[in-house]
Order: C-alpha cells, then structure tokens, then sequence
C-alpha cells in the first residue's frame, strides 16, 4: 500500500524529460463543493461511450470507490482509512471547505481509491480537483497517514513539496524575489529549449522546489537531491544545467555514482516507465559502482520484468533493447536484422520473453555494448 501512494506522488509525468504532474492550482471544490451523490448520478446520465478516455477512466474510479464499503477493512488498511478519515476532516476545516459529512465520506473513498490502484497522469488530476485538493494537500492527507513507516528524508521531502506549493512570493524579500526569479527564469528557459509542454504553475513549481532547497530550514542531502532529481524526471547533468549558477550550493550533494544512477534512470524509464522509486534507482546504482552487479546482470534483470514486454510489438521490443543495452535508438539494419532474428525464436518454440533474452546476450556480446560498460566503470 505505501508503495503505490508513494509511486503516484514521485512518478507523475508530462512527457519523456519532465515528471511533473499536472498540477492542480489552488483549492477547487468542483462537483464536491455541491454534491458528490448528485454529482455521480447525473454523471450517469452521461453516455459513457461519449467520454474521452480520460473522462472514462475519471467516470469508472468515481463510480467504483464513491460507494467504497470501508467497513470490510481490518488491520494496516483499516488503519490507514481511519488516518485518512482523520486527515482530511482537519483539511476540510482548515480551508473551510464546509463538506458534509456525507462528502467526505465520499471523498476519503477516493483518496482511498488512488492507492488501491493505477490510474493517468490525467485521471488522477481530475481526481484531486474532484475531491478540491492540491498536491500539498494530498500530501497532508494521503501521504502522511502513514508517517511513522516514511524515513526521515522522505518526510523532508514531501514536506519540501508541501513548501513548494504553499510559498507565497509576495511574502519575499527584495533579495529573495531576485534569487526567485532567476530560478523561474533558469526554469522557462530550459523548458524553452527542451520544448517541454509545461504550464505556468508547474515552471513555478520548479523554481519553488529550487528555492527551498536552498532554504536554511530544509536539511539538504545527497538522498533529499537523488529524490528531488527522480520527482522532476530529469538526470543529475540536467540538474546542474536547470540551477545555473546556483548549483554551487548542491555540488556537494550529488551523489558519486550520480552518472550510473542516471544510467539506471533512464534505462527503467525506457523499459518499465519508470516502475521504481529512486532510493531504488540508488540502490542498483550502487551496486553496479561496486561491482556487486555486473552490467549483463542488470540488462537481464529488467528483461525478467514483464513490464518491459507490455503492449509492445517486435519492433517496439528491438527499439527498447537498443536503447536499454546500447543507448541509442534502433538503425534501419539493426531492426531488420533483429525483427527476423526474434521472429524466427518465436516461431522456432521460444516463448518472447526467452527470444528476447537471447537477442539482449547477442547485442551484449557486441564491442559497442563493452566499450559504454568501460566508458562507466562497470563489471561487464
């Protein structure tokens, strides 16, 4: 259960180098503010055949968690209801959001709902705008229900989160807005010059995070930065070009295997959509730095997933492989070569998961593979 919330608040993407989500602006009560009951009903209404795909997927999670029977709970997730139960009537007081007991009843249902399984990047905006949250609020309420299991850095984290949605420019000082605005800048020029989809709040909300790091009362780390670098979806190098000259201050604090943890980074985001946390990411990094796990190991271990083999045709497999083993997309040559190769494994008796393994040892044999496995210090 803690890994699922915590994946939806540390993996929410906008495109391949951001990992922002889309965040919601401010407190909106939406359909919560009148009615959850009526609400879904005239929803109902609604020829659910009409609806885009995320409007579906919003329709289906509301239709199968507003009526959640909490009752059938018992142990850790009854626990962890009850704290939600908790945690959201102290966030309906404290915005004076005037819910009834009936809506926030509805409500912690949802929340609940989002831990219990995987829902878009999209969907679960729609989701916390619904129930008339923010990510700072979702935070408060899902995340720290189950404080007491979270390690000191991860509370520093969304803690870090919670200041970065809450921070209130007006309130700076001269010198403050100048160091402020300057991260804003380094943050829309980057965004600028990657040509990511970003809106103004979440350029904001870059710039935030950036800003409170730097704040005496967060206690920088190199584990607090590795989290930080995996929430904005981007590598240790992009860091450095996204803080310009502020980078001084986190120097210190990137991690000595930072290269091979980009590597990783990158590797599981291809393969698996980024389906592990960063401690992790840090952990494999590790590992590899140390010879613990050699470079083929690893490559096979991510084939042994069978994530990597979702919704994916021969060429979609073939293009992945190069770019997990060789770092770099697929040549016209390679993907006839290998397209014919994996089609005659198949047809041959090997199921797709062994063809494909076989494939990942032929291209790992190869001089190209050895020299990126030198190039990054590895044990091959």
């Amino acid at each position: 259960m803690k890994r699922k919330f915590l994946k939806l608040v540390i993996t929410l993407s906008l495109s391949v180098c951001f990992g922002l989500g889309s965040l919601v602006g401010g407190v909106g009560r939406q359909a919560l503010a009148t009615s959850v009951t009526e609400s879904v009903a005239a929803e109902s209404e609604v020829m659910v055949e009409d609806l885009d795909s995320t409007s579906k997927e919003f329709y289906d999670f509301l239709t199968k968690y507003s009526d959640f029977d909490s009752s059938k709970l018992n142990g850790e997730d009854k626990k962890l209801y009850d704290n939600i139960t908790k945690n959201f009537a102290t966030y309906v007081t404290d915005n004076e959001l005037g819910l009834s007991a009936e809506e926030q009843k509805v409500a912690v249902n949802l929340l609940w709902g989002l831990g219990e399984e995987d829902v878009s990047d999209e969907a679960f905006d729609e989701i916390l705008a619904y129930v008339g949250m923010d990510m700072s609020g979702f935070v408060k309420v899902v995340i720290f229900s189950f404080q007491e299991e979270l390690t000191d850095v991860e509370v520093e984290f969304y803690n870090l989160i919670i200041k970065s949605h809450e921070l209130d420019v007006t309130k700076l000082t001269e010198d403050q807005k100048k160091i402020f605005d300057t991260l804003k800048s380094n943050a829309s020029k980057f965004v600028a010059k990657y040509e990511l989809e970003l809106e103004e709040d979440e350029i904001f909300e870059i710039a935030s995070i950036l800003y409170n790091m730097m704040d005496s009362s967060t206690k920088l780390s190199t584990k607090l930065l590795t989290e930080v670098v995996y929430y904005l979806g981007i590598d240790f190098s992009l860091f450095e070009e996204l803080s310009g000259e502020f980078f001084e201050k986190f120097k210190d604090y990137v991690p000595s295997t930072s290269v091979i943890f980009d590597y990783v980074n990158i590797a599981y985001a291809i393969a698996l959509d980024h389906d592990m946390s960063a401690e992790d990411i840090d952990n494999i990094a590790v590992k590899l730095s140390e010879g613990n796990l050699t470079a083929k190991e690893f490559v096979l271990g991510i084939l042994d997933q069978d994530g990597f083999y979702s919704d994916n045709n021969v060429s979609d497999l073939v293009n992945k492989l190069y770019n997990v083993i060789l770092l770099r997309n697929v040549d016209e040559d390679g993907l006839k070569f290998w397209n014919s190769k994996l089609d005659e494994l198949v047809k041959g008796g090997k199921s797709t998961k062994d063809a494909v393994k076989y494939v990942a040892n032929e291209m790992m044999g190869s001089d190209e593979f050895k020299a990126i496995v030198e190039d990054f210090g590895l044990k091959y």
